[in-house]
């Protein structure tokens, strides 16, 4: 999959106008004395991803202060058209709450596309749409655009009298009533998916679904909170700010811009890791340990939202429009880069990086999220034969810091294969000692002879120099648990020569009683079938840099976030969290204004992982955090991430096991 310039919003902007011959003209007073025309026409002109080009920009926006995320047009059919709809909805007074807006009607809309400048921007129509809306549509109504409904919503043309051409009727889901209520009602219904592509908002691999994404008054990446006197701190919804009397006018009129964005987050994995060398090495008996390679050979996403609100979800903004990590000391909730003002001459110029989803303040309950054990067939996708993978994509999933848990947290599960595919051991859940079978039969046979020395089994007066448990002992017989079937006991042991030990020392190590105590002393041998490790991800939004945890610094002034130095908490004031994380208590007072949003995926963000290096083996099987309500920062045995976002937004996570 080649990456380039990608937009994080697909915009859409948007003429309206309504006109006539001379004639015709006859104006309505309505909704306070706005005018309407019996007539009218409507101009639009819509701005979204296409053709992805092959620079990456290098324009930044919330990336500050560490250009952790960038902005990236993605894959061509990440922004293919199929059809596209606009949805009018006529406010109940001036300056009322959008969500209190009434549905009026919807129209089929065509057009063709041409580059755009605008760094946020990929395309635009390549001139306006000019389309007869009779009065159906008035200057002050709100505009909303969906562009591939696919199955999430049904239009179907109108009929009967007074009818426009193209206009139609919208039903929600598989509703059998046509929908006529409010803004509010509308963006709440939910999209569902019982598989992980999650199809209602994507389509196969083409026609994401796409609609308004929410603009914001407030710049992000300032050292301090916007204050509450923005007011209201963001839209979704685009007043329609002109009805022209004439064609002409709408050709001429200033446009209403709408910037869209797609229902999904996308999820890449790089397939090459920065160091293929797993950092333990491999024992077998009669051969050096030795440095073992190992292949990023498959991933799968799990803990993917299983519902989506068919628009994001802006309620409680104001929840989150004074958050200020105390570490980073950056607004993280709105975008640094302006959009350009020829597509957005109004107040609302930033992008928003932060949600509600319908489970966003609730514990996780049955159908909440889809897990990748409950999959039917669930396998891992393998890199194609350029050696990369596809992408995923998933509903987005975001949640208080309360309910910041492993359980709660969409994942990538990743399987690496170590040592060419061979079966591969460790004792009693030691991951820096790994054998093949070779080496674990010699680690047995060790913990045998110590335990026959112990226990007075060996012949008197025999000398042992240069001996060695492989010269004693045959290769001992294990055997799989039935669950889990990947761990291994001991269940029998012969003696190659009988000289050195008492008599009926066969017998005394068939004793139950004898290979339960050996198996205790050894503990449990789990195996990695075909050299097979597998690892969770979890996926951070925000992540280190503008959330960071368990931040301090050493006495030589570096950052604790730097692994490589032992740190101490900072006393200058304002330098650490209210709080220091400490043992069952990693996000102190579930702290909003550090930790909100650390983890999480967002609609229209592109999270990008990569393995830096890999220590030790994971586990023999993919993991289950279905039920685990550890915090996803503990203070004990996490591992580092880093996250670079372009967007869609795109993060980019580095991970060492």
């Amino acid at each position: 999959m080649k990456k380039f310039s990608f937009l994080a919003l697909a915009a859409a902007g948007m003429l309206f106008a309504a006109c006539s011959s001379d004639k015709d003209v006859v104006a309505n007073e309505v909704n306070g004395g706005v005018a309407s025309y019996e007539n009218g026409y409507i101009s639009v002109g819509i701005n979204l991803p296409t053709v992805p080009q092959s620079v990456t920009r290098a324009t930044n926006d919330n990336g500050y202060p560490n250009n952790n995320f960038d902005l990236d047009d993605g894959d061509d059919n990440e922004y293919a058209v199929g059809s596209v709809y606009l949805l009018t909805f006529r406010p109940s007074g001036s300056g009322a709450d959008e969500n209190n807006a009434t549905f009026q009607t919807a129209f089929l809309l065509t057009t063709e596309w041409a580059k755009n400048s605008d760094p946020q921007v990929t395309v635009s129509t390549r001139e306006n749409i000019v389309k007869k809306i009779g009065s159906k549509v008035q200057k002050g109504d709100l505009a909303l655009v969906v562009i591939n409904p696919n199955s999430l919503l049904t239009f179907a043309p109108k009929t009967g009298d007074g009818v426009v051409e193209g206009e139609q009727t919208v039903k929600v889901g598989i509703e059998t009533d046509a929908f006529s209520g409010t803004f509010g009602a509308f963006r709440a219904k939910l999209a569902t998916s019982d598989n992980l592509d999650a199809t209602e908002m994507h389509k196969t691999t083409t026609t994401f679904y796409m609609t308004n994404a929410p603009l914001y008054a407030a710049q992000g990446s300032s050292t301090t909170a916007p204050t509450t006197t923005v007011n209201p701190a963001y839209r979704v919804l685009v007043p329609i700010e002109n009805v022209y009397e004439t064609e002409q006018a709408a050709k001429d009129g200033v446009a209403s811009e709408i910037f869209v964005e797609r229902g999904m987050a996308k999820v890449t994995l790089n397939a090459t890791p920065a160091n293929a060398t797993l950092g333990t090495k491999v024992t077998e008996t009669g051969v050096a340990d030795a440095d073992v390679t190992f292949a990023i050979t498959g991933w799968t996403l799990d803990q993917t939202n299983a519902s989506s609100y068919l628009v994001r979800s802006t309620e409680g903004y104001s929840d989150f429009i004074k958050l200020v990590n105390g570490a980073s000391k950056v607004y993280r909730f709105t975008g640094n880069t302006a959009i350009l003002p020829q597509n957005n001459p109004g107040d609302y110029k930033y992008r928003g990086y932060f949600a509600k989803d319908p489970n966003y303040d609730a514990d996780v309950a049955a159908g909440d999220l889809i897990y990748f054990k409950n999959m039917t067939g669930g396998t891992f996708t393998t890199p194609t034969g350029t050696g990369e993978f596809a992408p995923k994509y998933c509903f987005e999933n975001t949640f208080d810091v309360q309910r910041q848990t492993r359980k709660n947290t969409t994942l990538a599960q990743v399987e690496i294969t170590v040592a060419g595919g061979a079966d591969l051991y460790t004792v009693n859940g030691v991951t820096s000692k790994i054998y093949k079978l070779s080496g674990v039969q010699t680690a047995i046979k060790n913990v045998v002879l110590e335990y026959c020395k112990a226990n007075n089994l060996m012949a008197v007066g025999k000398d042992l120099s240069g001996k060695t448990s492989d010269d004693l002992f045959n290769n001992a017989a294990i055997t799989a648990k039935t669950d889990p079937e990947y761990e291994y006991t001991v269940t029998a042991i012969t003696v190659k020569d009988n000289t050195y030990f008492k008599t009926g020392i066969d017998t005394e190590l068939a004793n139950a009683a004898t290979l339960t105590a050996i198996n205790s002393q050894l503990g449990v041998i789990t195996k990695y079938t075909g050299g097979k490790s597998y690892y969770a991800i979890r996926i951070k939004h925000f992540g280190d840099e503008l959330t960071p945890w368990h931040v301090g610094t050493n006495n030589s002034g570096k950052s604790s976030l730097d692994s490589s130095v032992d740190w101490i908490w900072s006393t200058e004031t304002g330098a650490k969290e209210a709080e220091q994380p400490s043992a069952g208590n990693s996000y102190p007072n579930n702290n909003a204004n550090d930790y909100l949003g650390r983890y999480g995926v967002l609609r229209n963000n592109w999270y990008d992982l990569k393995i830096g290096s890999i220590k030790t083996l994971g586990s023999p099987v993919p993991l289950d955090y279905s039920a685990d309500g550890t915090p996803d920062d503990e203070l004990e045995g996490y591992i580092n991430v880093k996250i670079n976002i372009m967007s869609w937004a795109k993060r980019t996570q580095q991970w060492n096991f």
